[in-house]
């Protein structure tokens, strides 16, 4: 906050009560202005959460939200004073005012009503929880009866509370007032197990008898926030240079980014990203009724094929007319087959050349590169993208089911790490997780052996099981995504507590174009061809996937790769 002289009470004269009036006024006229004035003091709450944000043992500041700071503060000339301070206290100094910026907290509707937060999140961070070396725990169900220790006011640690209920999972709940304390409760015996942000890596980490379990929850967007209905010039300001910096790949918040973590007129839609969405959807809908034309008709041959047969079995002296009506009848089978490959081909091809121009320029705008757009253009900016990328999902699919059928796959085989390839998928699809509201729990030990396999491929397989997953589950649901390791394979499993399959249909799940009901297709969208390109890449890679289901209380995909 702005600071003030300090006056002497004692005034002497004839003037006394003027003078304290004209000083009165003077103080509450100063409380008026914005803190963001140029050259003035902003006073920054600083807690311990090393490398977002520290004060090391010589009494500086640093970590990465810190960097962005100074880097905006240096632009618009404000002078920062940093404030430590216990995370409790902290968000008790900014929701009374004595703090007027608070760096790394992390959004929540609850907060929204007592801070201000800035529109542009910086990080999307999210929990882990920690034990002792001597103790077994791999599941949130082995925390049931444990001593559990999080960060007072922390919101990971208010969010795990009602999580764990909902698996009956009941644990004694205790309160630390900075992260290393809890290392120190889970060293000490006087814990079982510890809420940590997974974005914590203090050098003293390592001092500590703890490790990580793979039970991690919770995504959450971080961002900076100030007092409810106070400085929301630095708000503005912070969302202008975050909106800038995150669209330079070579800006200072990419570079702090790999430091500490490793790895104005308005603008209207242009009417020709309409029209070629318009295009495209209709294109679509037209391949869409085209195709299920052409299945229709490869049905009818078949049956009239059928029938055929039957006549040449039930009167043999028609014999050599019933076999050239047959072969007849296959060479119309096969002519049709082919012209619908074919069909689906330069279709295709067609809609891939003008989906890449659509969905480039549609991110230019979406991320503001080409001037500012406001809540209702993003939203439907946000809609074009999505779509697109459905439309693009398809076409790729399709090209892909091409290629099967004309035996020109091909395999870039190579030693890979399967742990890694499940953690970009997880990391790719957290926000749709988020989004719809869903739980992910990662059971994968780091010790898994290489494997020879195409990596780009098999991180289809995953992200399209883990799709289904996600569009199957409704919200509240769990997902589980497992490995381990077996004699001669590696055994992945994804498992969902969502609506299940009908033991009769699991058979078909896996061919072409299918999928178990019409109104699951309707409902969730998709033409059935995810399982059926698993299928293909996962036999290409001489492995086995399989379908377990039970109606109305989930389902698990297996997939088994060798060693």
């Amino acid at each position: 906050m702005i600071e003030r002289d300090k006056f002497s009470s004692y005034l002497i004269g004839p003037n006394k009560l003027v003078i304290l009036a004209i000083l009165v006024i003077c103080i509450l006229s100063a409380s008026s202005y914005p803190v963001d004035a140029k050259g003035e003091t902003i006073k920054v709450g600083v807690y311990q959460y090393e490398p977002v944000v520290f004060t090391n043992d010589d009494g500086i500041t640093g970590g990465f939200y810190i960097e962005i700071l100074e880097h905006i503060a240096s632009k618009e000339g404000w002078n920062l004073e940093y404030v430590p301070c216990p995370w409790a206290e902290c968000l008790e100094g900014l929701e009374n005012g004595e703090i007027d910026l608070m760096v790394a907290i992390a959004y929540s509707e609850e907060r929204g009503e007592i801070f201000e937060f800035t529109n542009v999140f910086d990080v999307i961070a999210t929990s882990q929880i920690y034990t002792r070396s001597d103790l077994e725990i791999q599941s949130i169900l082995d925390l049931d009866q444990k001593t559990v220790i999080g960060l007072r006011e922390d919101i990971y640690y208010l969010s795990f509370q009602p999580y764990s209920e909902q698996f009956g999972v009941s644990c004694n709940f205790i309160e630390a007032n900075d992260y290393l304390t809890v290392f120190e409760y889970l060293e000490n015996r006087s814990a079982d197990a510890g809420i940590i942000p997974k974005l914590y890596n203090p050098l003293q980490k390592k001092d500590y008898d703890v490790y990580e379990t793979p039970i991690i929850f919770s995504p959450i967007e971080m961002r900076f926030a100030v007092p409810k209905g106070k400085n929301k010039e630095i708000l503005e300001a912070i969302d202008k240079h975050m909106i800038s910096l995150k669209g330079n790949r070579e800006s200072i918040y990419y570079q702090s980014q790999n430091k500490w973590f490793g790895s104005v007129a308005e603008f209207e839609i242009p009417g020709w990203i309409k029209l070629a969405v318009g295009f495209g959807g209709g294109l679509l809908l037209f391949f869409i009724a085209a195709s299920t034309v052409l299945n229709t008709q490869v049905k009818r041959k078949t049956a009239e094929l059928s029938d055929k047969n039957e006549e040449l079995m039930a009167d043999i002296i028609e014999r050599k007319r019933a076999e050239e009506m047959l072969q007849k009848a296959n060479e119309e089978l096969k002519s049709l087959d082919k012209m619908k490959d074919e069909f689906i081909s330069n279709v295709s091809h067609e809609l891939k050349t003008p989906l890449v121009s659509i969905i480039g320029y549609s991110e230019l705008v979406d991320d503001r590169s080409l001037g500012e757009i406001n809540d209702e253009q993003k939203k439907a900016m946000d809609t074009v993208l999505r779509n697109s990328e459905r439309l693009r999902h398809l076409v790729d699919s399709l090209l892909f089911i091409n290629k099967v059928q004309a035996g020109a796959i091909e395999y870039a085989f190579e030693k890979v790490q399967i742990e890694e390839i499940i953690d970009d998928v997880i990391h790719d699809m957290l926000l749709e997780i988020k989004k719809e509201h869903l739980l992910l729990e990662r059971n994968v030990p780091g010790d898994l052996p290489l494997i020879n396999g195409d990596k780009s491929k098999l991180t289809s397989i995953l992200t399209s099981l883990l799709d289904n997953a996600i569009k199957f589950t409704p919200q509240g649901g769990l997902i589980t995504l497992s490995a381990i390791e077996e004699d001669k394979s590696i055994h992945i499993m994804v498992n969902d507590t969502g609506i299940g399959i009908k033991k009769n249909l699991i058979p078909d799940l896996f061919q072409r174009f299918y999928q178990a009901d019409a109104s699951i297709r309707r409902k969730y969208g998709g033409i059935g061809l995810g399982l059926y390109i698993c299928k293909n890449i996962v036999e290409g890679h001489k492995g086995k996937i399989w379908i377990e289901s039970e109606e109305d209380k989930g389902t698990t995909a297996h997939v088994t790769l060798p060693k």
